[in-house]
């Protein structure tokens, strides 16, 4: 039930059983320390997709040492082609997760663009970036406010890309048949987003919403249009995310 140690002691106090906090945290401890090798083959069978989804979110650690009692930490996951999770703790959003858990990795890792991935892709010229769509399209929806011809444009475009990706899944695509379809069919809708989105950049302000998308999506261009290059890629991270 994903309950705190405070409570199942208080619970099992009800029915007269005294189990301390202190108790239960050791036992706790005990089983990480025996599910460890399991945890070490999960990343070794990790390390051997074709691809890797990443993504970390904020949590507050209890530290009664401090004022409020808590601090913020990271959880990582690391998710396989075959939706296989690992997950890894940092105090920090920085590259220290990333290269723990991939820096041996070869192949494709895909995440959305924060600084922390960028010492894991400078390792090594076969960790390939993929780019996350929903990251990009998740801007532009935020600048619609203040930019709505522009951004809703841009939104229905990247709609494109996705109705393309839900209809090669309908149809059971293979890899290859996959590769085929999104090289003929969204990779034009690709070429034609990137134009309108070098248009619409003279007009936009940096700084405003509609800069900032614009400027996110051209500079990690390359990433996003990764997935079209191979079949077994997906167009956004929302697995990880998910997960």
């Amino acid at each position: 039930d994903h309950l705190p140690l405070y409570r199942i002691e208080q619970i099992f106090g009800r029915h007269g059983i005294e189990v301390s906090r202190a108790t239960l945290s050791e036992w706790n401890g005990a089983v990480a320390d025996l599910l460890g090798p399991i945890v070490d083959e999960m990343k070794r069978q990790l390390l051997a997709s074709r691809w890797i989804q990443t993504d970390d979110t904020n949590v507050e650690v209890q530290d009664p040492s401090r004022r409020p009692s808590y601090r913020n930490g990271h959880i990582w996951v690391f998710r396989d082609e075959q939706g296989d999770q690992v997950y890894g703790f940092s105090w920090q959003r920085n590259a220290e997760q990333p290269l723990a858990v991939l820096g041996t990795y070869r192949g494709y890792v895909q995440a959305d663009a924060a600084p922390a991935y960028h010492a894991l892709y400078e390792s090594s010229a076969e960790i390939i970036e993929v780019g996350c769509w929903a990251h990009a399209r998740r801007y532009f929806k935020e600048a619609q406010g203040s930019a709505p011809v522009e951004a809703s444009r841009v939104v229905v475009l990247i709609g494109e890309l996705y109705g393309l990706e839900r209809s090669y899944k309908e149809k059971r695509l293979g890899e290859a048949e996959r590769r085929e379809q999104r090289q003929r069919c969204s990779r034009p809708v690709l070429d034609k987003l990137r134009e309108y989105l070098n248009q619409i950049r003279e007009h936009a302000l940096p700084k405003s919403p509609l800069g900032e998308a614009i400027r996110y999506t051209l500079s990690n261009w390359t990433a996003l249009g990764r997935y079209v290059e191979h079949g077994a890629l997906e167009i956004d991270n929302n697995g990880a995310e998910r997960a």
